[in-house]
């Protein structure tokens, strides 16, 4: 049980004796003495009491005790304890300064108390504390784990993005809230660099917008329009369209202006799914809803099987009838993995223009099946070609062999934790070829549940 015990010498060592004159020794150490206690019951009491204590230390020991505890109980009422003082803002510097100690000790820190730490300073109230937040997200690479994450070691993606997921994390649960009084949090984080620079971050704003389906939500997604882009941008023009009733298309000034004349008599109507529709084509019968995509297709020496059209000749075959049908508006790339990873380029996405769809074909038709399947380094590469990538598409016949990772439960978590904020939709083909081959139809299926994606097997 991680309570008090493995937290005191940092209690002790933290700063002198006379930097916690703010709270009364006695409560102090009652409250050390009762957070070591086996029963949950007697840490939640003793959690809820040091919440009477409105002061920075009072918010350390919280800090340090309650949102460590291994039990959900106890770090739920370390929540409630700090939400009370949500107006204080030196208590939420003490907090901030807590948190971004703790990332900045990168896998040896305190992740979880950071990252509830993060998503409790969302709710407070101050500005400087949200521009704290904000700048918080520039330390250590926050806004993006790949730097951290494409190494030669086993990454570590728990402990890489704790800023920017916490922030997330509250936006998902405004939005499932439909939390409107948020929506003024909301502006300051979607005026902030990282809208128009991180798919995952603006995706997420913009469906907590949605969610509330309220006119003072509306009036952001009008005002982020010339911001958003790719699937975001379709999918805020295909929602103002059918809440509003009104055609006006994608032209922000034109939203704006009638948004200025109707808001206060507009009735917004119901929206059902917003599934965006494009002219991209499909995939192995998967629409491409998405403007930057990654098609990632094994070319291990399993893909040589198949009677009459091999694996590979039919994967090919499907791709290249997919990249002549894509718009010029896409950003694309394609990528093979096999021992390692193939790039058709690595400068990272590139427009669909006719000249890139035609070299990217020459790419493809080189392919020659070879080598074992090294799944996750392909996936991981299909990340790393642009942070603003909204879908990849994966193509497999077996199970992954080869790689940095290859246990299946170990990559499904890995890129699980990853894209909690990179939010890209993976599309999952798994080839069988009338093989009975159920781990990998689990593992194929279980990457697109889990990644909002769509799973298609080819027999």
């Amino acid at each position: 049980m991680k309570t008090a015990f493995g937290v005191l010498v940092v209690l002790c060592s933290w700063a002198p004796c006379t930097s916690w004159a703010a709270l009364p020794a006695g409560v102090k150490d009652e409250f050390q003495r009762q957070m070591r206690s086996k029963v949950v019951e007697q840490r939640v009491n003793a959690v809820a009491g040091m919440g009477v204590h409105a002061d920075a230390e009072s918010a350390r020991l919280l800090f340090l005790l309650a949102l460590s505890d291994d039990a959900a109980e106890v770090r739920q009422a370390g929540r409630q304890a700090l939400l009370k003082f949500k107006e204080s803002q030196p208590i939420g510097q003490r907090l901030m300064d807590d948190a971004k100690a703790e990332l900045l000790k990168g896998p040896k820190g305190n992740a979880g108390a950071a990252s509830e730490a993060l998503q409790i300073l969302c709710e407070y109230e101050p500005p400087a504390i949200q521009t704290g937040l904000l700048n918080l997200l520039k330390q250590r690479e926050a806004a993006s784990p790949l730097p951290q994450l494409l190494n030669k070691n086993r990454p570590a993606p728990q402990t890489a993005v704790p800023a920017m997921g916490a922030m997330m994390t509250a936006i998902d649960r405004w939005g499932a809230e439909r939390d409107v009084s948020k929506v003024a949090r909301l502006e300051r984080f979607a005026k902030s660099e990282y809208f128009a620079a991180r798919y995952g971050f603006r995706r997420s704003i913009v469906e907590a917008l949605i969610a509330m389906h309220d006119p003072a939500a509306v009036s952001l997604l009008i005002d982020t329009l010339p911001e958003n882009t790719g699937r975001t941008r379709a999918t805020v023009d295909l929602y103002l369209g059918r809440a509003t009733g009104e055609q006006i298309g994608s032209d922000p000034k034109a939203w704006k202006v009638w948004w200025q004349a109707n808001r206060e008599t507009a009735k917004l109507a119901n929206v059902g799914d917003l599934n965006v529709t494009t002219k991209n084509g499909t995939y192995y019968e998967i629409p491409i809803r998405t403007q930057r995509v990654v098609f990632l297709i094994d070319t291990s020496d399993s893909m040589r099987a198949g009677e009459g059209v091999t694996r590979m000749e039919a994967a090919k075959k499907a791709l290249i009838e997919t990249l002549n049908g894509l718009n010029a508006q896409v950003e694309f790339n394609v990528l093979a993995f096999h021992d390692g990873v193939t790039q058709w380029k690595r400068s990272g996405l590139l427009p669909a223009n006719a000249k890139n769809k035609a070299d990217a074909i020459q790419f493809v038709q080189k392919w020659t099946a070879l080598g074992k399947t090294a799944t996750y380094d392909g996936l991981m590469a299909a990340f790393e070609c642009d942070p603003n990538l909204e879908a990849i598409f994966c193509v497999s016949d077996g199970d992954p062999s080869t790689g940095r990772v290859v246990d299946p439960a170990a990559i499904l978590e890995e890129i699980r934790q990853l894209n909690r904020v990179r939010r890209v939709s993976i599309h999952s083909i798994g080839v069988f070829g009338g093989q009975q081959y159920e781990s990998l139809a689990t593992f194929m299926k279980t990457l697109a549940e889990q990644n909002a994606g769509e799973f298609k097997r080819v027999d």
